[in-house]
């Protein structure tokens, strides 16, 4: 049952591995006074508590970062309106591509743990 448990788990850190890539480009490109509300809002205030430290942890790792290093890079080396086209085309190709990758990482995962069950 353990094993069951365990794979539900690495499926669903896959899962918001994409929708956290996406969610934080969509928020990056279309920035604005209601997507920061609603972000603040559903962020923990204080960033020393340990719940902000993991929560933070998790989203970085998990696929948030990659959206941010990619687009604060992007506005380090380009003109703005360079860095909203090729991250437009990023997320385009995140969304068709990072589906397919995330599927098959799912059913590696699958495989991997009907192996071990037998």
């Amino acid at each position: 049952m353990f094993i069951y448990y365990l794979e539900l788990f690495i499926n669903f850190c896959i899962g918001c591995m994409y929708a956290l890539n996406i969610s934080a480009g969509m928020g990056l490109l279309f920035y604005s006074a209601v997507y920061r509300r609603i972000y603040e809002s559903l962020v923990i205030k204080n960033p020393d508590t340990v719940l902000k430290k993991i929560w933070n942890g998790f989203y970085h790792t998990t696929g948030g970062g990659l959206s941010y290093f990619l687009y604060y890079w992007l506005r380090a080396n380009f003109k703005s309106w360079t860095v909203n086209l090729l991250f437009i085309f990023y997320i385009i190709f995140f969304i068709v591509v990072g589906f397919f990758v995330a599927v098959l990482a799912g059913t590696v995962v699958s495989f991997i743990f009907d192996l071990l069950q037998r």
